[in-house]
């Protein structure tokens, strides 16, 4: 495993990821990344079709950010925080561009306030 990671480290990355996409066909094909800032209007069909693996990873990250941090402002702050680093590096990374109420009541109030919410009160359950 070793041996083969120092190759890869060795050889251009078009050689490497031709090398993988020999092993493995489904690798080497450009990767299609969903836009979120396609249509911003704010309906329950879009809403719905906001719904992916992130809102779980947000949720689930903000509560045991919750658990380890233990500060809610601390929290707060640091949420609102990130929201405004993708704000401010979506020319760059264009998946992080996200409609407003996508970013602000999906993000932060929901996913991130319910997370860090409930891992304060399991905390405070568990004291």
């Amino acid at each position: 495993y070793v041996f083969v990671l120092v190759i890869l480290i060795i050889v251009p990355p078009m050689d490497a990821r031709m090398l993988l996409a020999k092993i493995d066909p489904s690798l080497g094909k450009p990767i299609v990344l969903g836009l979120y800032a396609e249509d911003c209007s704010f309906t329950y069909d879009n809403v719905m079709g906001k719904m992916d693996r992130f809102v779980l990873a947000h949720f689930c990250g903000w509560f045991v950010k919750g658990l380890l941090v233990r500060h809610r402002l601390v929290l707060w702050c640091i949420s609102i925080s990130w929201e405004l680093v993708e704000l401010s590096t979506y020319y760059y990374i264009p998946n992080f561009a996200e409609c407003w109420w996508d970013q602000w009541l999906l993000d932060v109030l929901i996913c991130n306030g319910l997370g860090l919410e409930l891992g304060l009160l399991l905390c405070s359950y568990l004291e």
